[in-house]
């Protein structure tokens, strides 16, 4: 099963490096007055702005899908289906609070690529 973003089939290789370093839980505290220390847990109600990285080593995209991606990251408020190989599937847009939000890197390093110059990639989004 591969990885899909939209129309777009993605190595199946890649990985979502930060998918454990996220929690809905938040903290936030306070010393009073008298110097004690207040802890205040709060439990988010959705997992909205939640990143999902993914990246490529041993997986590659060729220049037609790097040139897809691309234009995709220049539309405002972009929503996308991306669905994993255990067929989850979520909303996503990119994240461009996270500049930038793609990027990418020739394999093989050429002046000029064509529509067989493979790249690895880092795509950066987050849950809608």
């Amino acid at each position: 099963m591969s990885i899909t973003l939209d129309s777009l089939t993605l190595p199946n290789e890649l990985i979502w490096i930060d998918e454990y370093s996220w929690h809905k839980v938040r903290v936030n505290e306070k010393i009073s007055l008298s110097g004690v220390r207040n802890v205040f847990e709060s439990k988010l109600p959705s997992y909205s702005g939640r990143p999902i990285t993914l990246e490529s080593e041993n997986s590659w995209l060729i220049k037609e899908d790097i040139d897809t991606l691309y234009s995709w990251t220049e539309e405002l408020d972009k929503n996308m289906i991306i669905t994993f190989h255990d067929v989850s599937s979520y909303t996503v847009r990119f994240r461009h609070s996270d500049q930038p939000v793609f990027e990418y890197e020739q394999v093989a390093v050429t002046a000029y690529s064509d529509a067989n110059t493979l790249y690895k990639i880092t795509i950066k989004l987050e849950f809608k």
